[in-house]
């Protein structure tokens, strides 16, 4: 199964949420070209028919006896190109400025002008675009009336027509067009203009000028309202998918993990499922995270209560014996030798004796148990020249991360240990394995029962209880072993007799 980053979802949710928006606002920018390009094309359409009217008129009342005055005849026929238009790279001219002039246009455009105004008139009405026909000089000869008669400005770009290329521009409206109520424009504030040259045998007679506000793109878009409501329904079913990706990989997850978490603070065992795989490799980190939590919170719990049981069981031999004499002593004091009130006396001297060292045993384990790594430092001949009947070899001057303290108290366990149960010598030899000093300590004793092997870590686990053994020497070693972010180990022995246990510390 592929899993994904906690931060790669996040980021692709982000970037997803982001691009949206944008892609919508090009798509509209992209639509709104295309208004503008179709405009162009439907103008270019009524030029060009404007064109060939102008034409045929031409030659009809002319019938080719007029000698032909500026006579071009490298001139040809211009084509625009199929769109030239774009909103995001084409120039926005300010608006056509025709001008007054003193200038009559010449007399065939003008007649011309005057047949073909009607026609031109009830086209610009259904089109609504402003059509403009001219002489070779620029005069408007066909017009409204606010119009006719004037002269495109001299200055004005679209001028290059009567050079012979057709011309196609983007023009800012003359009027700016008023909002509706509900905030958008009816029709664009933009106009297309388009400028073509009227050509006849190779001469430049005239131009045809027509221009329109191409539709709004809300107009637009409010016509094609149905289409947009299925885009608006892939859209929808995107961010639904994107939810139930963003629920399935982040959100349930995390509620899966808190409603475990929930569990293991009521003390449930078993809560958290060793197969199910998560989809973030992070998520997946925090389960197993609090996996080994709540295993470790278990065995604690575990221990806690064997441990308690441990404490009551250890704590009510001595105290029972203790009550028990007190109470012969205060019945039958006055009945007893004073040799029997000594040995009673003596009887609660040792237990009470046994209770003190199970007290200091307990606040030693308790101290090693809960103390913090320390940053000291000691080598392993500082320690073992205290010690009667050891002999040492090996790295005995490396220096190990762990305090003088603690390790003194760990080999005086092990060597007290082995001293309870018989051993004459005892050796330590320390090797240096990857980065940490192996410390073995063996004795000569009587070993250690096979059924017992795996109990000798067991807190108050003693097979010496009435010499005054409390079962707490080798908890407190692994603890301090431990704490030094080391261990203690027992190691099986191929001969009949003697022990050995294994120290592990980090090298400093």
């Amino acid at each position: 199964m592929i899993r994904f980053r906690l931060r790669t979802v996040l980021v692709g949710l982000s970037l997803i949420v982001m691009i949206l928006p944008l892609a919508g606002i090009q798509i509209l920018r992209l639509y709104e070209s295309a208004l503008i390009r179709q405009t162009e094309s439907e103008l270019r359409a009524q030029g060009a028919f404007v064109i060939a009217v102008y034409r045929q008129t031409l030659r009809t009342l002319t019938k080719d006896q007029m000698e032909p005055k500026h006579q071009r005849p490298g001139v040809k026929e211009s084509r625009l190109a199929s769109s030239e238009l774009d909103l995001a790279t084409t120039q926005i001219h300010p608006p056509l400025r025709v001008v007054n002039t003193s200038e009559s246009p010449d007399p065939i455009a003008q007649k011309i002008g005057l047949m073909l105004a009607p026609v031109i008139a009830e086209a610009s009405t259904t089109t609504f675009a402003e059509i403009y026909v001219s002489d070779r000089h620029g005069l408007i000869v066909t017009a409204d009336q606010n119009a006719l008669g004037k002269s495109i400005a001299a200055s004005d770009p679209v001028n290059t027509v009567f050079l012979g290329p057709a011309v196609s521009q983007l023009r800012r409206a003359s009027v700016e067009q008023p909002s509706s109520i509900i905030g958008f424009e009816s029709r664009s504030n933009l106009v297309v203009l388009i400028a073509l040259p009227i050509i006849d045998n190779g001469e430049i007679m005239g131009a045809v000028v027509l221009s329109r506000r191409p539709p709004s793109i809300f107009t637009a878009l409010y016509a094609k309202r149905y289409l947009l409501l299925e885009a608006a329904g892939v859209i929808l079913a995107v961010v639904v998918l994107i939810s139930i990706f963003a629920s399935r990989t982040v959100v349930n997850p995390i509620q899966r993990l808190a409603k475990e978490a929930d569990l293991v603070a009521r003390g449930e065992q078993q809560t958290f499922d060793d197969n199910h795989v998560y989809r973030t490799l992070e998520v997946d980190q925090l389960a197993k995270r609090l996996k080994e939590m709540a295993d470790a919170l278990q065995l604690r719990s575990q221990y806690i209560r064997d441990f308690a049981r441990h404490v009551s069981h250890e704590f009510k031999t001595p105290i029972a014996a203790i009550k028990g004499a007190a109470e012969v002593l205060e019945d039958h004091s006055n009945d007893m030798t004073a040799e029997e009130r000594d040995k009673f006396m003596g009887n609660v001297r040792s237990d009470l004796a046994r209770l003190e060292r199970l007290t200091n045993g307990l606040m030693e384990l308790a101290t090693a148990e809960m103390s913090h790594a320390s940053d000291d430092s000691c080598v392993l001949a500082d320690v073992t020249g205290e010690y009667e009947r050891v002999s040492m070899r090996g790295a005995t001057r490396t220096p190990i991360a762990i305090p003088i303290a603690s390790l003194t108290a760990i080999l005086t366990h092990l060597i007290k240990n082995a001293e309870q149960h018989g051993a004459h010598s005892i050796k330590i030899d320390s090797t240096v394995v990857s980065r940490h000093l192996q410390i073995e300590v063996t004795d000569d004793g009587e070993g250690i029962p096979e059924s017992n092997k795996h109990l000798v870590f067991d807190p108050f686990f003693t097979t010496y209880r009435d010499q005054g053994g409390t079962g707490l020497g080798l908890s407190i070693a692994r603890a301090l072993a431990r704490n030094a972010h080391g261990d203690l180990n027992y190691c099986e022995q191929t001969l009949d007799n003697g022990t050995t246990f294994r120290l592990t510390i980090p090298l400093a």
